[in-house]
């Protein structure tokens, strides 16, 4: 009894996992647009200016997603800032090819003005905020009024700000920020996540007085039937390329 938000198939081994170094007209990207459309009409009356994405566990894809929703988004011509919050084990910036020296850590510590730690990519529209240095107690930074004033301040700015936490059922840090968000998205690997879980995580997220707006299937195998569609979507995909 969980929102489902879309699916994501599994990225063959040697393929590209950024969607900006995929044509618009890719499957995968398809499957990010469809993601970014559900989240968008899962609240009609308010626009969702500060998303946070999480999932149970490590592994799941959560900081993928998140990285590739905020290019779906910006490239819906949004002005969007991905922030990486998960403080322990950050890797967001490696998708852009980033240093992790200055960041959200350095900010709310205030070693650093804010405008120095948001790098501009090379999609247009998207920013990136790294996590910075390893703090010595990340949970009492992100649960600080500094944490909730930086997010608020950058909601100001971005159309849209994206975090990727720490998974939720491993460390509370996505628990800590989510009665803030203006919505949650739960990250599930195909195969590995179950009912159980799903149920805890809404049940722990619903505790904290969050926003669920669902839940995304990661890494789904092709199933019987579904090739077929992904055959049918190329080849529209080329025809409509075709007549640009």
């Amino acid at each position: 009894n969980v929102a489902f938000l879309g699916i994501i198939p599994l990225i063959k081994k040697g393929a590209p996992l950024f969607i900006a170094q995929r044509e618009f007209v890719d499957p995968i990207c398809e499957s990010y647009r469809t993601v970014r459309n559900s989240i968008r009409f899962s609240s009609l009356d308010k626009p969702l200016k500060r998303i946070l994405i999480t999932s149970a566990g490590p592994g799941e894809g959560k900081t993928l997603t998140a990285v590739n929703l905020s290019v779906s988004i910006a490239r819906e011509g949004k002005k969007v800032l991905l922030m990486d919050t998960d403080l322990r084990r950050s890797t967001v910036h490696k998708h852009f090819n980033l240093g992790n020296t200055v960041g959200v850590t350095n900010v709310l510590l205030g070693e650093k003005d804010v405008q120095a730690a948001i790098f501009k990519t090379e999609t247009e529209g998207l920013f990136v905020m790294p996590a910075g240095p390893v703090p010595v107690d990340p949970a009492r930074l992100l649960e600080s009024h500094k944490m909730h004033q930086l997010v608020d301040d950058m909601a100001e700015k971005f159309d849209v700000v994206v975090l990727d936490t720490a998974p939720a059922l491993v460390i509370d840090d996505a628990i800590i920020l989510s009665p803030h968000m203006d919505g949650v998205v739960d990250v599930v690997e195909s195969g590995r996540g179950t009912v159980q879980v799903v149920t805890q995580m809404e049940e722990v997220l619903r505790l904290a007085k969050a926003t669920f707006l669902g839940v995304v299937l990661n890494k789904q195998k092709t199933l019987r039937g579904t090739s077929d569609y992904y055959r049918y979507y190329r080849y529209y995909a080329k025809s409509k390329k075709a007549t640009r």
